[in-house]
């Protein structure tokens, strides 16, 4: 799967699922599947400006020891 056909896949999750701050669009308000997905801490925060980082990740499986 390429990674912008993944990177929309999410995105339309988000849309569908009102999880983008009503007040600034570029904020995600991470539900319990997107904090498993990029495996978010409690305090992580999920922006637009670094959503394809969290992606990246995502697609090339490179997390963190201690996040699996």
């Amino acid at each position: 799967m390429q990674i912008n056909m993944l990177t929309k896949m999410v995105y339309d999750y988000v849309k569908e699922h009102n999880l983008q701050d009503p007040k600034d669009k570029r904020r995600i308000f991470p539900d319990e599947t997107i904090r498993k997905l990029f495996h978010l801490g409690n305090t992580d925060e999920l922006h637009f400006n670094n959503f394809q980082t969290y992606m990246k990740r995502l697609y090339d499986r490179s997390f963190a020891s201690n996040d699996l």
